[in-house]
């Protein structure tokens, strides 16, 4: 089984937006002075669920639902908004650091390429 690569521009920003929600997981989530948390710690590697299907239909060549994609891609963008608005505190301020704001852009980024993706079968 071969792998074709005639995803055009936006197989490759799905792709793309796949890996960098990925390596957002590593990155730090909540800063909190001398504490500081990565995705994983703080389980938010569940909201990786709303990349699985754009990313395998891209990576198998079939035609994407439009909706589908467009819906994940909306609920992955809200997850990343309501972990950033919920680590907001009183004393502390804004807890969420740039793991979060990387995932909420991978997440507008996986918006971008469901839309410009096109099938070429």
């Amino acid at each position: 089984m071969t792998i074709k690569r005639e995803w055009g521009i936006g197989g490759y920003i799905i792709i793309g937006a796949g890996i960098l929600a990925t390596l957002s997981m590593t990155l730090s989530w909540v800063n909190l002075s001398s504490l500081s948390c990565n995705g994983i710690q703080q389980r938010t590697y569940f909201y990786l669920v709303f990349f699985i299907y754009p990313i395998i239909i891209t990576i198998k060549n079939y035609k994407i639902n439009e909706l589908i994609g467009y819906v994940s891609s909306c609920l992955a963008i809200l997850c990343g908004i309501k972990y950033i608005t919920t680590k907001n505190t009183f004393f502390f301020g804004n807890l969420s650091s740039i793991g979060a704001y990387v995932f909420t852009l991978s997440s507008i980024i996986l918006m971008v390429g469901v839309y410009k993706y096109k099938n070429k079968t």
